[in-house]
């Protein structure tokens, strides 16, 4: 069945879902769909001039056995003046364009994957729109609430996580993920990274652009990365199971749950992860 996304193509009749790149514009658009030529945008285009103001729909991967990464592709197409870029996966699941080379600064468009069987709903010339639904925005406060509350879950291993390793594919680790949102609304998401080894500036540059590609195509907040954990959060909007403090109001909060913790020890294995809990002594 795969994950439902609030982020959607719309094209004629049909809602096509999408996950977002880690790279490039987060901004809806219209305009005439229209595939490039080769399709897999992995060499100059013999299309340029029809992908001018359109939304140029791209396969994953190559036709001449050689790699081109999805930046590339929206570099080229891009360059040739489009305006957004569909990528088709080369299966029938969704993909999250990714940017593991970090080179997707220059990208100044929306760049989106879907299933491979979604290329028959987007003909050439049908006008479309990439419709991207807005992520609530915590405030500060509330997010140093939510990191003490996972810190204090965790120390009385309450806290639900999803390790991310194999090879999975984008939208199955989505649906996991998302599962485990819905049920606890926050949650850990580790890095199945060898507990011997130390995490490098790499493992932790991969960490962080995962985060962000799990927080926007799940609509969720990532509070905080420790190593190769990242800590992320999601409210039910109708049935919100973990309360966010009013401005002024997450002490009290915090003190309903710290029944059984130890406060020294808490703000032991918190120093230097996040402020200390409002108007507690480490804090003065």
């Amino acid at each position: 069945d795969g994950i439902e996304t609030a982020d959607v193509i719309y094209c004629g009749i049909d809602k096509i879902p999408f996950l977002r790149s880690a790279f490039g514009m987060f901004d809806d658009v219209t305009a005439e769909v229209w595939s490039a030529d080769p399709i897999c945008a992995d060499e100059e285009l013999k299309n340029a001039e029809q992908l001018r103001g359109r939304i140029a729909l791209v396969r994953r991967g190559s036709d001449r056995g050689e790699t081109c990464s999805f930046v590339e592709k929206a570099l080229r197409v891009e360059a040739a003046g489009a305006v957004g870029c569909i990528i088709l996966n080369t299966e029938d699941t969704l993909v999250a364009p990714g940017d593991s080379a970090r080179e997707g600064k220059d990208v100044r468009m929306p760049v989106v994957g879907i299933r491979s069987s979604d290329r028959e709903r987007l003909p050439n010339g049908e006008e479309a729109t990439l419709c991207f639904q807005p992520i609530a925005a915590l405030t500060s406060e509330q997010r140093r609430h939510l990191r003490a509350v996972a810190m204090i879950k965790e120390t009385k291993a309450e806290l639900a996580e999803f390790l991310l390793e194999g090879q999975s594919s984008s939208e199955a680790i989505l649906s996991g993920i998302d599962e485990l949102l819905e049920e606890h609304e926050l949650i850990s998401v580790r890095f199945g990274l060898s507990a011997q080894a130390a995490v490098t500036l790499s493992d932790l540059e991969d960490v962080i652009d995962v985060s962000t590609v799990l927080a926007d195509n799940l609509r969720a907040t990532v509070i905080q990365i420790k190593s190769n954990v990242i800590i992320m959060h999601r409210s039910n909007p109708f049935e919100p199971k973990i309360p966010l403090p009013a401005e002024g109001e997450g002490e009290g909060l915090l003190m309903t749950m710290l029944d059984g913790v130890n406060i020294r020890e808490l703000d032991s294995m918190t120093k230097g992860d996040f402020e200390p809990f409002p108007g507690h002594p480490q804090g003065l």
